[in-house]
């Protein structure tokens, strides 16, 4: 199908689902809009404001002026066709990532082994804490997490987004956060 808004247009694949059994109990919504169908796109993500823009060249330039640069990576799945973006976060040994996702309404999820790895109290299953993240770029962010077994180390939030505008650059593999006022 096409999407388009103003003078934009994508044509992609569209799947469907039953999103009230999704959401359970959570309020509706009418449709998801994958981030690969912006792929090739600079884009800013206002969650707060429930607004998505579409970046030009001039427009980005000016957009993250004042906001953070954090290290990203790019991940596909499901054969190429999905796209996810992966956030740095400053381990003990290295870097860990962890997917920014906007529709993870849980509490910020991390692995196990990131908990080790970032040096954090494990919270005991089934239970939340309130930590410092060390998000590359951004330094630390309190927030509250809760141990999951992933196949990522970590899941940024609702909350990361309702916090910070986040602005990305998808084919340059950039992107930038910048905290709400």
């Amino acid at each position: 199908m096409t999407l388009g808004a103003g003078g934009w247009s994508r044509r992609g694949e569209v799947g469907v689902t039953d999103l009230t059994a999704m959401l359970n109990g959570l309020p509706p919504v009418d449709g998801i809009l994958a981030l690969d169908f912006l792929r090739g796109e600079a884009v800013t993500i206002d969650l707060a404001r429930n607004r998505i823009t579409l970046e030009s060249a001039e427009t980005l330039a000016v957009r993250v002026k004042e906001a953070s640069e954090l290290e990203l990576r790019l991940a596909h799945q499901v054969a190429g066709w999905s796209l996810d973006v992966m956030v740095g976060l400053e381990g003990l040994n290295g870097t860990l990532w962890f997917e920014l996702d906007s529709g993870n309404v849980a509490p910020v999820l991390v692995a196990p082994h990131a908990f080790v790895e970032l040096g954090l109290d494990m919270p005991r299953p089934g239970t939340k804490s309130t930590q410092e993240l060390p998000i590359l770029g951004l330094g630390l962010l309190r927030t509250e997490v809760e141990c999951k077994e992933l196949i990522y180390d970590g899941l940024l939030n609702a909350a990361f987004f309702e916090r910070h505008t986040v602005t990305l650059d998808l084919p340059r593999a950039r992107g930038w956060a910048r905290a709400r006022e």
